[in-house]
């Protein structure tokens, strides 16, 4: 997964800062060294790791400044933590200005959300933090020459202390998660969470794999069987091979294609009845898998697993049949064509109830006649206003997720849909 890194704007003219921090420190520092991390990450060049936390730090470091106004202290949050921690702004200053003190070479000092100061030498990602001083030459030598304490000393009449306020309070917020939505629901939740706890790097990091996430297949086809089946299969077995079953039963369905693309989601007859036919079996003492027909699958040899051994995966049913099995003249059952949902354990009969798109899913007469016509919007113009928001929400269009999201915004804004519903 390529992960893409950007250099976040100002909040204040350059030339703003002075006399504190001189525009030229500003277009030196953070228009050149800063870029740079940002530009030999996208591009590959040089240690990944240290570019990433360079471009990081940065980002937090030049967000939580302001122009010089007045006498600037600590107030709110901030100064409830610093005076929890040191009794007095100047105490923390002194503190501040004893841990940078000891840093050899290059590095930063920070206050994390418990108020705790921290040092980092040269560049590396920490979480929690909610004020930051870059120590590094470059950050003061042209406006200060060899006098860091100085730079110091005169940091904190631009520091942002409504910045550091909002760090501190987003950081006492809990990430509750609600069991009932979905992964991709939870994940973009996460996201925004990091964003405004200041971690803008980590929250980069999860859009990417929500937007991976939208373009993956996300479980498997099958025709499942229900629990009468299920109960007659294994009175079949036992009658039939006089083998106790195993540690784990299964005989639930028989896999069509594992991790199916969009198309071949689209694609599959959904909800329909299929009838199955038994035409051997195997077992050892690691597996029981019984063969069967009547559907295509992706598996060399289509089969239903009865039950594996403790610790050995359905997938053994593929190396135990493979290696042979008894044929023989089965009975038949049914079973129904569904998706399983890894993010939900559920199953689907339906492209409408699973969110694929009803623009490339044509009802079951339509796609066997070709004569009906497929679902259409009653509302295009809100269709399409629907459309926009789960773009601009996903950022993949078409995706499962996507388009779900936009179904349920068309639903919600009362639009309607003309032709039969998919059979479920």
């Amino acid at each position: 997964m390529k992960k893409e890194l950007q250099l976040e704007k100002l909040p204040y003219p350059k030339d703003s800062l002075s006399p504190i921090m001189s525009e030229d420190t500003i277009k030196y520092h953070r228009d050149k060294l800063a870029a740079g991390y940002v530009n030999r990450f996208n591009s590959g060049e040089g240690d990944s790791d240290f570019n990433e936390a360079g471009a990081f730090l940065h980002n937090i470091f030049f967000p939580q400044l302001k122009p010089p106004a007045g006498r600037n202290l600590p107030h709110g949050s901030s100064l409830q933590l610093i005076e929890d921690n040191f009794s007095s702004f100047d105490s923390f200053k002194d503190a501040i200005k004893s841990e940078a003190m000891k840093i050899q070479g290059s590095g930063w000092i920070y206050m994390d959300s418990k108020g705790s100061i921290k040092t980092i030498k040269n560049h590396q990602i920490k979480n929690g933090i909610v004020l930051l001083i870059d120590w590094w030459e470059h950050a003061w030598a042209l406006d200060y020459q060899s006098d860091k304490a100085k730079y110091l000393d005169n940091i904190w009449k631009i520091i942002n202390w409504d910045v550091v306020n909002d760090r501190i309070n987003t950081s006492k917020k809990s990430l509750t998660l609600d069991k009932t939505s979905s992964i991709m629901d939870d994940l973009v939740k996460l996201a925004d969470h990091l964003d405004s706890s200041g971690l803008v790097y980590h929250a980069m990091f999860v859009d990417e794999i929500i937007k991976e996430a939208a373009k993956a297949p996300f479980g498997y086809l099958a025709a499942f069987i229900d629990d009468t089946t299920k109960e007659n299969i294994k009175k079949w077995w036992m009658k039939e091979t006089k083998k106790p079953f195993l540690d784990n039963q299964l005989v639930h369905h028989m896999t069509i294609k594992f991790k199916p693309t969009l198309e071949e989601i689209e694609e599959a007859p959904l909800g329909d009845e299929v009838e199955l036919k038994i035409d051997g079996w195997a077992a050892d003492e690691k597996g029981q898998a019984i063969a069967v027909s009547g559907f295509r699958s992706s598996n060399e040899v289509p089969h239903i697993t009865i039950s594996t051994a403790e610790g050995v995966g359905a997938k053994y049913s593929n190396n135990l049949l493979g290696q042979g099995l008894h044929e023989i003249i089965g009975p038949t059952f049914k079973a129904r064509i569904g998706f399983f949902r890894d993010s939900d354990k559920e199953r689907i009969f339906s492209h409408e109830d699973l969110g694929v798109s009803t623009e490339k899913t044509l009802s079951k007469e339509a796609s066997k006649k070709k004569t009906k016509p497929k679902r259409t919007p009653t509302k295009p113009e809100l269709w399409s206003r629907a459309k926009a928001k789960a773009k601009a929400k996903y950022d993949v269009w078409p995706s499962a997720y996507a388009i779900g999201f936009a179904l349920k915004e068309y639903k919600r804004m009362g639009g309607g849909w003309r032709g039969k519903k998919p059979v479920k």
